[in-house]
Protein backbone atom coordinates (compact mmCIF):
# COMPACT_ATOMS: atom_id res chain seq x y z
CA UNK A 1 0.00 0.00 0.00
CA UNK A 2 1.10 3.66 -0.99
CA UNK A 3 1.93 5.65 1.97
CA UNK A 4 1.04 9.41 1.81
CA UNK A 5 -2.04 11.39 0.08
CA UNK A 6 -3.23 11.44 -3.32
CA UNK A 7 -1.39 13.98 -5.32
CA UNK A 8 -4.74 15.39 -6.93
CA UNK A 9 -6.79 14.60 -4.18
CA UNK A 10 -4.45 16.01 -1.02
CA UNK A 11 -7.41 15.04 1.33
CA UNK A 12 -7.78 11.23 0.75
CA UNK A 13 -5.04 8.88 1.55
CA UNK A 14 -2.78 7.22 -1.30
CA UNK A 15 -3.79 3.44 -2.37
CA UNK A 16 -1.33 3.26 -5.11
CA UNK A 17 1.96 5.21 -6.64
CA UNK A 18 1.91 6.29 -9.73
CA UNK A 19 3.88 3.99 -11.92
CA UNK A 20 5.52 7.24 -14.20
CA UNK A 21 6.32 9.71 -11.85
CA UNK A 22 5.31 8.52 -8.01
CA UNK A 23 2.86 10.82 -7.16
CA UNK A 24 0.12 9.06 -4.65
CA UNK A 25 -2.89 8.03 -5.84
CA UNK A 26 -6.32 7.71 -4.29
CA UNK A 27 -8.93 5.03 -4.80
CA UNK A 28 -11.20 7.13 -7.25
CA UNK A 29 -7.86 7.80 -9.39
CA UNK A 30 -6.53 4.60 -9.40
CA UNK A 31 -10.06 3.05 -10.70
CA UNK A 32 -10.18 5.84 -13.37
CA UNK A 33 -6.61 5.53 -14.41
CA UNK A 34 -5.38 2.32 -13.35
CA UNK A 35 -4.41 0.33 -16.71
CA UNK A 36 -5.23 -2.49 -17.92
CA UNK A 37 -3.54 -3.74 -21.21
CA UNK A 38 -0.31 -2.70 -22.70
CA UNK A 39 3.04 -1.87 -21.10
CA UNK A 40 1.60 -0.43 -17.97
CA UNK A 41 -0.93 -3.50 -17.45
CA UNK A 42 -2.50 -3.91 -13.89
CA UNK A 43 -0.17 -0.69 -12.52
CA UNK A 44 -1.34 2.60 -11.84
CA UNK A 45 -0.61 5.70 -13.99
CA UNK A 46 -1.89 9.39 -12.40
CA UNK A 47 -3.79 11.29 -14.58
CA UNK A 48 -0.85 13.54 -15.98
CA UNK A 49 1.30 10.84 -16.76
CA UNK A 50 -2.33 8.83 -18.63
CA UNK A 51 -2.59 11.88 -20.23
CA UNK A 52 1.23 11.45 -21.67
CA UNK A 53 0.99 8.13 -22.70
CA UNK A 54 -2.03 9.01 -24.30
CA UNK A 55 -0.53 11.85 -26.72
CA UNK A 56 2.14 9.25 -27.26
CA UNK A 57 -0.15 6.66 -28.59
CA UNK A 58 -2.09 9.46 -30.40
CA UNK A 59 1.14 10.58 -31.92
CA UNK A 60 2.62 7.10 -32.93
CA UNK A 61 -0.47 5.81 -34.50
CA UNK A 62 -0.40 9.36 -36.96
CA UNK A 63 3.04 8.19 -37.50
CA UNK A 64 2.08 4.99 -38.51
CA UNK A 65 -1.12 6.31 -40.42
CA UNK A 66 0.88 8.40 -42.28
CA UNK A 67 3.16 6.19 -43.82
CA UNK A 68 0.56 3.80 -44.72
CA UNK A 69 -0.77 6.33 -47.02
CA UNK A 70 2.77 7.75 -48.72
Amino acid sequence: MAEGKCFHHPSQDAVATCRGCGKGICKDCYDVYGVSSGEYAGQALCYDCTSQLVESNVAEVNKLKQKTKL
